[in-house]
C-alpha cells in the first residue's frame, strides 16, 4: 500500500506560518496588557511636598491631577518614612477622602504628622477597580 502525505516543503511552510502567527498573537496580547496597565498609572499625576512647622509638626501637601478620561475617586493617601514604614497622619483637607476628581481637575490633600515622611502614595478607584500610584518622593 502506498501512502501519500504532505511534501516536506509544504509541511515546513505550514509550521513556520503557525509559529509566526502564534508569536504575533502572544506579542499583541502582552502589548495590550502592558499599555492598559501603564495607561492607568500615567493618567494620575501625584506630587508631594512638606513644610516643617516646628520640631513636632510637619504639614504634607499631596497634589493629585487627573490627566485621564475617566473620573478618579481618591480613597487614601499613605505617607512613608525613610525605611518604607507607614507614617501616621491626620487629614486636614479635604475633611474626608472618597473625593471624585474629574478629568483635567486637581485635588490638593493636606495632612499633618508628627514625623518627617520621605514619600507618599495614593490609593484610588477608576471604573470600580482599585489602584495605587507609585510612591513619590517628598523633597527634604
Amino acid at each position: 500500500m502506498k501512502r501519500r502525505g504532505l511534501s516536506p516543503l509544504v509541511a515546513t511552510v505550514l509550521l513556520i506560518s503557525a509559529t509566526v502567527l502564534g508569536g504575533v498573537l502572544v506579542y499583541q496580547y502582552f502589548q495590550n496588557s502592558v499599555s492598559h496597565a501603564k495607561g492607568l498609572q500615567q493618567d494620575l499625576m501625584v506630587t508631594a511636598d512638606a513644610t516643617t512647622l516646628n520640631a513636632n509638626t510637619t504639614l504634607v501637601r499631596v497634589t493629585v491631577v487627573n490627566q485621564g478620561d475617566n473620573n478618579v475617586i481618591v480613597k487614601s493617601v499613605t505617607l512613608l518614612d525613610d525605611n518604607g514604614n507607614t507614617v501616621s497622619a491626620t487629614l486636614l483637607q479635604p475633611k474626608n477622602l472618597g473625593v471624585t476628581v474629574a478629568p483635567g481637575d486637581r485635588l490638593v490633600i493636606i495632612l499633618k504628622t508628627n514625623e518627617r515622611p520621605s514619600a507618599a502614595y495614593v490609593g484610588y478607584e477608576v471604573n470600580g477597580k482599585n489602584y495605587t500610584t507609585e510612591p513619590v518622593q517628598i523633597p527634604s
